[in-house]
């Protein structure tokens, strides 16, 4: 089974991707975006993945009750966070993956983000700023995959 992570660790971990997701946007700044652009364009999907770690990181409990084992539940509450994933029954067999895919993917998005908008931005830029929604959408969402694939695993 998984280890749990501290508190430390997980400060140090969230600490860690909101610098390299600022050296990102300075290097965006420095290759000459504007703040306004950016904040238009990385503002939600950024915004949305830091959200999603904090409150994976620090109010996600590491073992489900158990009612999870009992049941056949696909959603999970807690405090601001409502999380439903139908057709994926968490428990607490599944659960710590689960967790651990989402906390992996909200540090990997903060991180992957800001570097794909500049792929897209300069090797696509007869779809800018119109293929720019899809590409926030992609980005969003492929958090669903992860979890089912993650889920059904174990």
């Amino acid at each position: 089974q998984q280890q749990q992570l501290g508190t430390g660790r997980k400060l140090i971990i969230l600490a860690l991707a909101l610098l390299g997701t600022a050296v990102n946007i300075s290097v965006l700044l420095l290759l000459g975006f504007t703040p306004v652009q950016l904040l238009s364009d990385l503002g939600t999907v950024l915004v949305v993945c830091g959200i999603f770690a904090v409150l994976s990181l620090f109010t996600m409990k590491e073992q489900l009750p158990a009612y999870y084992d009992e049941n056949r539940i696909t959603a999970y509450y807690q405090g601001p966070l409502r999380m439903n994933i139908p057709g994926l029954a968490l428990n607490n067999s599944n659960w710590p993956y689960v967790l651990w895919a989402l906390r992996l993917w909200c540090i990997a998005l903060l991180l992957l983000y800001p570097p794909l908008y500049f792929a897209f931005c300069r090797l696509l830029p007869q779809l800018y700023p119109a293929g720019l929604l899809p590409l926030q959408l992609i980005c969003v969402f492929s958090l669903f995959p992860t979890l089912y694939i993650v889920g059904n695993r174990h």
